[in-house]
């Protein structure tokens, strides 16, 4: 063996939450810092590293202020090294955005504390996206240090450079060991037996000794440690207590041509990376997504137009909410493999940002609203669209009138036709024990309209509403749908494809491609002997296929939109030991409603009531699009995934630690794309994947499967189990206790939203673009006096804007067609100046010579172009108020800022 130079890193891993709550975990290291600040005082120790997150010197310093002067020296001097991350967060299942915020508002945080340590480092995530390398170049951050998701079928060194589709590239080395070397267990071997260990697999001799484990005490005899190891090593090696920058400084010395690593790392040759925790605890992703959606795509290009409109955008509480939900994404809250008292705390952040969010954007629709200049016409409703993008599209809002029967009038005084969907005569009068007490003249009616909008790029327009008007054609109410039985053919129909239902099965005709798809959606029900990391099939499974039979089927076709509702319920296991005996005794209600609307994805909306436990349900699109990889979207571009992995039938043989099943993350949409058509299923919410195999155990074939089916939930009752029949071996999470978790049997009911899409070709940003227009639908509101609460915050006084708004208006419009908007949004305050910022990414495999432009509003004067951190990094040329968007390579990101007078 030669010498090597280990570098003796000093750390603690500081899980957030876990098994543990968060307030449990914030007393520790209250405690776990005075230790560390003597420790550093006194010399002990050179420097140490904070987990790399700032989210816990924030809870340190909220509940020991007197500290901060020293924390900012120790920082300031590079003794306590701090930041990047604001948690540290799952890279898989959390949107690209989040992870962009997660690091500003990191960095920032590390900043005012004096300075950030600026290092990829992410020690323990679940897997590393595809999209980081240009997600840390865009932030200038050079190098990275992770544990999970390398394999050395993928690259045969610790060290090497990670390259992205666009060019980016960072510098890597894999802890393969894992971050956890201060263990006793490891702490006491023999120097060279440590060495012999960490330096497996090193081109350099130069290797990491990463000294520190979860929550660990502060080691104050380290030098001691560094001379017993010096004196006790018989191959010459040197033990530095040293850092992750000298360790690459000797690295690159020694190491001309590194070797070239591409694309996402989630196999588990060398740890666990739980490739399927991404459908534990459902309710909470769900909910995550929702408030990612809302942050990203309604209440921040919101903000922007109100800005601009006279109200001043609030980023510190935008920033407040996003901290919240920054606070659920690290990678065990995010995951979900919780106790169940850390899970209750996890959702209660989840909605204090919900109510947050949606509180900011209803007070936002009011006050504007309340300001459109049309007094001439007080009853009014106000349509907006939040999306960078002109849209004409099927919209569904609420309507209040003192008659039943009312007219739309657009900015021209053109009538609008509409499709009253449902309507309730309602009392908006002193609540009364007896209805006989009521006063008659205080009745009114809330209606649910649908409409067919053309509506302006991040803009608005009002439309005004006329009462006892009932002209026809002008308003159409809704005859009530005629009750059909399951065993009765039904179909609807629209120009993209008809969908007939018979015999509880449902059949999908494209008129594009010519796809006949029978029986081509159902559920698929199986028991999950798993914990909540990892599903584990049973030894005696008994996978249940369910369709629609015995159920109840309406049908109700409006002039824009055609809808098949169909309820019933599905007979299951109650647990795996009923299972196990092929008894069914629980009832589990659904409600299936799919929607059908021209040039929209098919709306698949369904609610379950789960009353079974430990089981594992599926969502399954049978087609004949027969593919052997999926291809899935990633925080900012898309991912290739293979059917079958290459290790599938000899993991085992080679000591891979879990399973690498065809069990894959998405974000918002997952394809299969053959030559002459694609699949696709849009998520709102959902977040893993499984192409079925067509043969049951079947792994010798290509792996060809066109069944491509969506995880709708995991109910288990156990954080950690030993000896899964994916993952063997000791339990992952707590090893040394079973952790009951009966939260996670998810006993309640459930919506799941998807999408399905039939093209000829797959087009990444169209699918992209697409998915925005279906999870981000056009807002309204309507000013009126009738229904005080339309929202909570109704109930409250506002003052319109002095300068009226008006009635239509587009602030801004990216005309780029191979483009996606990923945030619009106020540049940080703390940045170059202040302004608009506008991020676009490429998520093709393929460059975009003129990606096209944006129209800006009138008052821009500059315009650049800026790194992810919002720092200036080149400035570009306005022509005619348009700024051109040039050049973009594979799966680019690029960020803009525009400041006007």
């Amino acid at each position: 063996m030669s010498e090597k130079t280990v570098h003796v890193i000093p750390h603690t891993h500081w899980d957030f939450e876990w098994y543990f709550t968060h307030p449990e975990s914030s007393v520790q290291l209250v405690y776990h810092m005075d230790d560390l600040l003597q420790a550093l005082r006194s010399g002990q120790l050179n420097q140490y590293i904070l987990d790399g997150q700032m989210s816990i010197v924030e809870d340190y310093l909220e509940l020991v202020p007197e500290n901060r002067q020293e924390l900012q020296r120790l920082v300031k001097h590079g003794h306590l090294k701090t930041g990047p991350w604001y948690t540290q967060c799952d890279q898989l299942i959390v949107s690209g955005e989040s992870i962009v915020r997660n690091l500003l508002l990191g960095i920032r945080a590390a900043e005012a504390l004096g300075k950030c340590w600026m290092m990829g480092y992410a020690p323990d995530a679940f897997g590393q996206s595809i999209d980081m390398p240009k997600i840390y170049a865009g932030f200038g951050i050079q190098h990275s240090v992770f544990w999970r998701g390398l394999s050395s079928d993928t690259c045969p060194w610790r060290e090497f450079n990670w390259r992205s589709e666009d060019g980016s590239e960072v510098s890597c080395y894999q802890i393969r060991n894992g971050y956890y070397l201060a263990e006793p267990q490891i702490a006491g071997m023999a120097p060279d037996d440590i060495v012999a260990m960490v330096s497996q697999g090193s081109r350099s001799t130069h290797v990491p000794f990463p000294f520190g484990a979860d929550q660990i005490k502060t080691d104050t005899g380290l030098k001691d440690r560094l001379t017993h190891y010096n004196q006790h090593t018989h191959a010459g090696h040197q033990f530095v207590e040293s850092s992750y920058e000298a360790l690459f400084a000797g690295i690159q010395a020694q190491v001309s041509e590194p070797f070239i690593v591409e694309g996402e790392m989630i196999d588990a040759q060398f740890s666990k990376i739980h490739r399927s925790i991404y459908s534990t605890r459902y309710d909470h992703k769900q909910l995550n997504d929702q408030v990612e959606t809302r942050l990203t795509h309604v209440l921040e290009p919101l903000m922007v137009l109100a800005d601009h409109l006279g109200i001043p955008y609030k980023s510190s509480m935008v920033n407040s909410i996003w901290k919240q939900l920054l606070r659920c994404h690290a990678h065990d809250s995010a995951g979900g493999c919780n106790s169940d008292r850390t899970n209750q705390q996890i959702l209660q952040r989840l909605v204090h940002a919900d109510q947050m969010s949606a509180a900011g954007v209803d007070f936002l629709l009011r006050k504007l609203s309340e300001s459109v200049g049309c007094s001439d016409v007080p009853d009014k409703v106000v349509f907006y669209n939040t999306l960078p993008y002109a849209r004409c599209d099927r919209v569904i809002a609420g309507m209040d009138t003192e008659q039943p029967h009312f007219t739309l009038h657009d900015e021209t005084g053109a009538w609008v036709d509409f499709t009253v969907l449902k309507s309730e005569r309602c009392y908006r009068g002193s609540v009364r024990r007896s209805e006989n007490e009521h006063d008659p003249s205080l009745y009114y009616y809330q209606h649910q309209i649908e409409v067919m909008l053309a509506l302006p790029a991040l803009g608005l327009r009002c439309l005004h509403v006329r009462e006892n008007s009932p002209q026809s054609g002008q308003s159409q109410q809704m005859a009530w749908p005629e009750l059909k039985h399951s065993q009765s053919p039904l179909q609807m129909a629209h120009s993209q494809c008809t969908i007939t239902f018979a015999d509880g099965r449902l059949t999908l005709d494209d008129h594009q491609t010519g796809a006949h798809w029978p029986d081509f959606l159902f559920v698929r029900d199986m028991g999950d002997d798993g914990d909540n990391y990892d599903y584990s099939p049973p030894e005696q499974d008994w996978i249940l296929r369910l369709d629609f039979s015995d159920t109840d089927v309406q049908v109700r076709h409006t002039s824009l939109s055609q809808t098949m509702m169909i309820e019933g319920s599905w007979l299951l296991p109650a647990n795996l030991a009923e299972r196990q005996q092929q008894k069914r005794s629980v009832k589990v209600p659904f409600r299936l409603e799919l929607t059908l609307a021209d040039e929209q994805p098919l709306d698949i909306r369904l609610e379950i009531e789960n009353r079974a436990c430990d089981h594992r349900m599926q969502l399954v699109c049978s087609t004949d699009v027969m593919t052997t990889d999926s291809v899935a979207d990633t925080p900012f571009g898309t991912v290739s995934r293979p059917h079958l992995h290459p290790r599938i039938d000899d993991w085992r043989e080679k000591s891979w630690k879990e399973e690498p099943s065809c069990i894959y993350p998405l974000l918002h949409h997952v394809s299969l794309c053959h030559p002459e058509k694609s699949l696709t299923l849009l998520s709102c919410g959902i977040k893993e994947y499984e192409v079925i195999q067509p043969l049951k155990g079947d792994t010798s074939g290509s792996g060809e499967s066109g069944d491509l089916a969506l995880t709708l939930f995991r109910s288990v009752g156990w954080l950690g189990k030993p000896d899964l029949k994916r993952r063997p071996g000791i339990a992952s999470g707590q090893q040394f206790k079973y952790i009951p978790t009966p939260d996670s049997q998810l006993l309640q009911r459930m919506s799941f939203r998807s999408g399905l899409i039939v093209n000829r070709q797959f087009n990444p940003a169209e699918i992209m673009q697409q998915w925005q227009r279906f999870a981000v639908p056009a807002l309204s509101y309507q000013q009126q006096e009738l229904n005080r609460f339309t929202n909570t915050m109704k109930y409250f006084g506002v003052n319109p804007l002095e300068q009226p708004v008006p009635a239509l208006l587009s602030l801004l419009h990216v005309d780029a067609p191979g483009l996606v908007c990923s945030a619009l949004k106020r540049a940080e305050p703390d940045g170059d100046g202040e302004g608009v910022v506008i991020r676009l990414y490429n998520p093709s495999s393929s460059a975009l010579d003129h990606a096209g432009e944006i129209q800006l509003p009138a008052g821009v004067t500059q315009a650049f172009e800026v790194n992810l951190n919002e720092a200036v990094c080149r400035e570009s040329a306005i022509e005619a108020g348009r700024v051109r968007l040039g050049v973009f390579a594979p799966k680019q990101v690029k960020t803009f800022k525009f400041l006007s007078v």
